[in-house]
């Protein structure tokens, strides 16, 4: 028999109990702007903080769109027309 071994702590903390909601998003982004004002790495524009890449792609790609190589493309219209799906002409 196989044991699943699963190291991961989680914490929860409900910001209701440390103040008020406000006073608790207040306090977090006076923390993010301290987090970003700090010195940039080499190679960086700004300081980064969870999410930011991915906001940064998400912008670029809703007013870009997604590239999708040819191969890719060719395997998803294969797939429609498995499932009765063809491309508008």
């Amino acid at each position: 028999m196989r044991a699943i071994v699963n190291g991961m702590l989680t914490i929860l903390i409900d910001p209701a109990k440390l103040g008020t909601q406000s006073t608790f998003e207040q306090e977090a982004l006076a923390f993010i702007e301290w987090l970003q004002a700090g010195p940039v790495a080499p190679g960086f524009d700004a300081v980064q903080i969870a999410g930011d890449p991915e906001r940064t792609r998400r912008a670029q790609r809703q007013a870009n769109g997604i590239a999708v190589d040819a191969q890719t493309w060719q395997e998803i219209v294969a797939a429609g027309h498995k499932v009765g799906v063809t491309l508008p002409n």
